[in-house]
């Protein structure tokens, strides 16, 4: 550390040997802040080239105090905790703006790694950029990637007029730019093939997606998610969701209300009563006259609660009267409505 602060750039040749010849982290860390004050960008951006993976990270760690864009010079090294590392001076603590570009267009097998993924991906959410929206929909399409790291790039595209508040890899405040509607819906249009994607999770993700920047697909693809007995609740609800505002809005509210999950029919029913509260109204009470269990009582309250007319306020007085025999845990649902 006295080195840095006396010595010169002659001492640099010294403190790489070191880096690369020892395994304390005390005398590491001396050694890179030696190096981020003795030597230039350039000269720190040559050691890319280094034979130990030891001194390359030094000197990733020292362009990284001296918020250096060169630090780029080293996204394309084949070490794996080295490009982690460099993905990580880039991205983490405010990040490097003049390099953040080349760490979004990473490409190659180590995306595989999820530390790295997740910058790679950020990076693009930071740059809000036509090109980063078609960086992320290609990342969700490649099925070579982990399916965590494809959700998360639908996730990212989901967020992109509207950015999360936090950070996705550090949990930082932040103020990523807005990207434009059009943008995330030529990126959706894109993505319609994830529709029959073997991995429920990433059907759930691109119907989220579709749903919240209006972009609609064959209803038929929906239509037979909501059919499906072995699909899961998340799915068939973004599934009705999407083709509640669709020409097939009433066949899927049909086919919702004779579904055996209490989640599904509910929302069926709620969705049918903005349009025929009399029917909808009906079914319900038939739902509620077989329901016996906490779980679904409270879900078919909750319907109740926010029905669209006066109709239902005679069922519900009915219910309250007979409280007594509905379960301790499904009563308070029964008061809010």
């Amino acid at each position: 550390m006295a080195l840095g602060r006396c010595g010169n750039a002659d001492h640099l040749a010294v403190l790489i040997a070191l880096l690369a010849s020892t395994d304390d982290p005390f005398i590491r860390h001396g050694a890179v802040l030696a190096l981020s004050e003795l030597g230039s960008p350039a000269a720190l951006q040559s050691i890319s080239k280094h034979p130990n993976p030891a001194a390359r990270i030094g000197a990733i760690v020292a362009l990284r105090r001296m918020r250096a864009p060169e630090v780029r010079a080293f996204l394309d090294d084949p070490d794996t905790t080295v490009l982690r590392e460099a993905a990580r001076a880039i991205h983490d603590d405010g990040g490097i703006a003049e390099a953040m570009a080349d760490l979004a267009g990473l490409q190659g097998s180590s995306l595989h790694d999820e530390a790295i993924g997740r910058r790679v991906l950020n990076a693009n959410v930071r740059r809000g950029t036509t090109d980063a929206a078609q960086t992320l929909a290609a990342f969700a399409i490649n099925t070579n990637h982990a399916s965590t790291l494809r959700i998360e790039a639908l996730d990212c595209l989901r967020t992109w007029t509207n950015p999360e508040t936090f950070d996705r890899v550090n949990g930082r405040l932040v103020e990523d730019p807005k990207g434009t509607l059009e943008d995330a819906q030529t990126a959706t249009r894109q993505l319609a093939g994830l529709l029959n994607d073997p991995d429920k999770a990433i059907q759930t993700a691109i119907a989220k997606l579709a749903e919240t920047h209006s972009v609609t697909f064959n209803d038929t693809i929906f239509l037979a998610w909501l059919s499906d007995p072995n699909q899961q609740t998340a799915v068939k609800l973004q599934a009705l969701r999407i083709l509640a505002d669709g020409e097939n809005a009433e066949q899927s509210f049909a086919i919702a209300i004779q579904d055996p999950e209490p989640e599904i029919h509910a929302e069926g029913i709620r969705r049918l009563a903005g349009i025929n509260a009399t029917t909808a109204l009906s079914a319900l009470e038939t739902r509620l006259s077989e329901a016996t269990t906490t779980a679904p009582l409270q879900i078919y309250y909750r319907t109740l609660r926010d029905w669209p007319d006066a109709s239902a306020i005679p069922r519900m007085k009915k219910y309250l009267s007979a409280i007594a025999s509905v379960p301790t845990g499904a009563q308070f649902e029964l008061h809010q409505a």
